[in-house]
């Protein structure tokens, strides 16, 4: 049994947890959590993953506007506030910013396709941790957007080193003024972003698709 471990768990998961065979995190933090909680069970780090089958470059132009998709929380939206320029903003629990009228909010869910679709027309996605799930690790929007051929502007997190060669892969900030620095300068040169994007996607197709994570979890089991 392969148990894989991708949000922060409760303290009294132990007894679920030993019962696998190999345990799997996906952010690294969660290595001291599960030796507090008192897991037994062998464990190693392991990011998430795409489906690059599904996660392609589109044929069509880019737009240059910072997009953003994701559900609202304190932190993201203290980071989405911090921007100088607009940008394009969907998910949930959004309302708020929408009523003030300064970036382009759809307050609302959408369909993967409908995601996919949205990363191949942007020129940049922008990435924020939840901070109520992880504390390290890499989330979905490290990987997916890079995948359709997307830079991805990522808060700085301990393991991204980990996946990515930080601002040759991917695009890394640590304050509001990094952050808007980024959005200009892939305004004024937009061939950085398809270099910084062209690197990301081969890292992402040499390494990080779900191919790459079962091929780790068969060798780890012997199967």
């Amino acid at each position: 049994i392969a148990g894989l471990v991708g949000d922060r768990f409760p303290a009294d998961s132990r007894e679920r947890a030993n019962h696998c065979d190999q345990l799997y995190f996906t952010d690294t933090c969660f290595f001291q959590d599960a030796e507090r909680a008192g897991f037994t069970a062998p464990s190693r780090y392991l990011p998430l993953a795409v489906d690059p089958e599904r996660f392609r470059p589109g044929h069509v132009s880019r737009d240059s506007e910072l997009l953003f998709v994701a559900s609202r929380t304190g932190f993201r939206e203290s980071v989405v506030r911090g921007l100088n320029e607009p940008a394009r903003v969907m998910g949930t629990d959004w309302s708020a910013l929408a009523g003030e009228g300064f970036h382009h909010v759809q307050n609302r869910k959408i369909r993967r396709s409908a995601l996919i679709r949205l990363y191949q027309r942007h020129q940049a996605v922008l990435n924020i941790r939840n901070e109520a799930n992880v504390e390290h690790g890499l989330n979905q929007r490290s990987f997916e957007p890079l995948a359709c051929g997307t830079v991805v502007l990522n808060d700085d997190l301990a393991d991204l080193p980990l996946c990515f060669e930080p601002d040759r892969e991917i695009l890394v900030y640590r304050d509001a003024g990094e952050l808007n620095a980024l959005v200009a300068r892939l305004r004024r040169e937009p061939e950085f972003a398809v270099q910084v994007a062209a690197a990301g996607r081969r890292r992402v197709l040499a390494e990080h698709t779900y191919e790459h994570r079962v091929r780790t979890l068969l060798c780890d089991l012997q199967l």
